[in-house]
């Protein structure tokens, strides 16, 4: 787990984010494809527009609530998902 100060700007928390987890000065936010590791597999996948839009939001809120990237990415979903409220088709 990533430690923050707690008086750390976010563009500072972010790169320390990014290189204690091996990842893009960026985020991946410039890249056209992004990797998603499942213990020894690592599983190339496109990086829509999408997911360039909400990439930082993700790794922000990782240094906000504390959260890992290692099993806690399921937590943060499973809350994202359920926060929303269901879309009634008119």
């Amino acid at each position: 787990m990533t430690s923050y100060d707690g008086v750390m700007r976010m563009d500072d928390a972010l790169g320390r984010h990014y290189v204690a987890h091996h990842l893009p000065q960026d985020g991946g936010l410039h890249t056209n494809w992004f990797r998603v590791h499942i213990g020894p597999i690592s599983i190339p996948l496109p990086n829509p527009p999408a997911r360039r839009e909400a990439v930082l939001l993700h790794d922000m809120n990782h240094i906000l609530t504390g959260y890992d990237t290692v099993f806690s990415d399921g937590e943060m979903q499973s809350y994202w998902f359920g926060s929303r409220r269901p879309v009634s088709a008119h």
